[in-house]
């Protein structure tokens, strides 16, 4: 039997022991001996009184540590997502470890979608995007890196990268921490300057031509009338001669030279069209002789069929005759010369509310999808003869007249031009 016990004398410091009493019996169960045997236990129940004590100080000081450490994320975590800028780590597998809200909001997806896939899947060039991050890995940091961040809807937000890598008490490499700048509404701005730039420099250019047309347009015009009438009179004598190989080709030179002469004097007229200002000056205006006279001007190639559908409604209209002629001119031009193997050149006018709708349409080789936001800037064409001045000119003239020009069109089917004009103008 083991008892514990504690004494103290007079004048000394308490002691604990612990006592062994051990009894040895006879044959009839009777006690014979008794050992009894005491130990002195005050060293190792101080111990133990310590270690009690270290570890209640111990567990309150992992306590208050967990605390500061929850504290610490907590505050780390406030701060992070107070940044409006897109915040996210990456781990050295190129994979999304943490985010915040405005990464979410860029991107469109929550952070339990985003944590764990590829930091690269987010953007308009992913192997751009990778290439980052993996520079970061190599150089330590990289600064403005520019990339475009897709948002599920399809929405584009352009941002410069910063990042860095983060280490470990050991100063190994844990991962990357990067932030994403917002510079959607700069590069718009910078944008828009380049192309008020670009604008300016084509009025200034376009302003130079118009001069310089203008200063050329008269001298340019009288030798190519002096042409015109040799033309006309070399037909005359052809004419009187009996019909052969030679006098055919004659006439199919003369004929070459003819389209050339007035497809010159087309330019000097886009040029000095765009150029010079213009003052409408609105008279009644029939459009069918109008129509006519457009047909009988620009000659028709026999592979084109030509189609005229007036309605009865819509055959006058109050603008300037001499402008209209301009427009539909140059839309029939535009019509023929998108049909070189032939087809259909329909024109028709209707009425609608309050407008005088023309339209001008050909079975040719259509517009391409990618330059038809194009189509109506000075200088620009899809064709190898031309100055990119026709369908410009019909726009500032169609504008002139208090109207609007619309087209639809179709690869290898064709295309609709609508001249769309006030029934009625003021006059004044």
């Amino acid at each position: 039997m083991v008892r514990r016990t504690s004494s103290q004398d007079k004048g000394r410091p308490q002691r604990d022991s612990s006592e062994l009493v051990a009894s040895q019996k006879n044959e009839q169960g009777e006690i014979k001996d008794i050992l009894e045997s005491n130990i002195d236990i005050t060293e190792r129940k101080q111990i133990e009184t310590k270690l009690e004590e270290y570890t209640r100080n111990l567990e309150r000081l992992v306590e208050e540590r967990t605390k500061k450490l929850e504290l610490s994320s907590l505050y780390a975590r406030s701060l992070i997502e107070a940044s409006l800028d897109p915040l996210v780590t990456i781990s050295a597998e190129g994979k999304i470890t943490d985010v915040n809200k405005a990464t979410e909001l860029t991107t469109g997806y929550s952070r339990q979608q985003l944590i764990g896939s590829d930091f690269s899947n987010y953007f308009t060039e992913p192997e751009k995007a990778k290439t980052g991050y993996k520079r970061v890995f190599t150089q330590g940091y990289v600064t403005d890196y520019p990339l475009a961040v897709k948002h599920k809807s399809g929405k584009i937000t352009y941002v410069l990268y910063n990042a860095t890598v983060y280490r470990n008490e050991a100063g190994e490499i844990q991962g990357i921490f990067a932030a994403a700048r917002d510079v959607t509404e700069r590069k718009q701005a910078e944008a828009q300057a380049q192309e008020a730039s670009k604008k300016l420099k084509d009025a200034e250019r376009l302003a130079a031509i118009g001069a310089t047309a203008g200063m050329v347009g008269h001298d340019i015009r009288n030798p190519l009338q002096a042409i015109t009438s040799d033309v006309y009179l070399a037909k005359t004598d052809l004419a009187s001669i009996p019909e052969s190989e030679e006098r055919n080709s004659a006439l199919e030179s003369l004929q070459e030279i003819q389209d050339n002469v007035e497809y010159i004097n087309k330019i000097v007229a886009d040029l000095q069209d765009y150029a010079r200002i213009l003052k409408p000056v609105p008279k009644e205006t029939n459009l069918e002789k109008l129509v006519e006279e457009t047909l009988k001007k620009n000659v028709t190639p026999k592979n084109v069929k030509v189609q005229v559908k007036m309605q009865k409604e819509a055959n006058t209209v109050l603008a300037d005759s001499d402008i209209l002629k301009r427009i539909l001119g140059n839309l029939v031009t535009n019509a023929i010369q998108a049909m070189p193997e032939g087809g259909k050149l329909s024109i028709s006018t209707s009425r609608k509310a309050d407008d005088i709708v023309i339209s001008v349409q050909d079975t040719g080789v259509g517009i391409p999808e990618d330059v038809r936001g194009k189509l109506f800037q000075p200088l620009f064409t899809t064709k190898s003869k031309g100055q990119g001045f026709g369908l410009a000119v019909v726009k500032r003239m169609t504008e002139a007249l208090g109207g609007t020009v619309t087209f639809e069109s179709e690869e290898g089917k064709g295309t609709k031009f609508s001249i769309s004009l006030p029934a009625q103008q003021n006059k004044d």
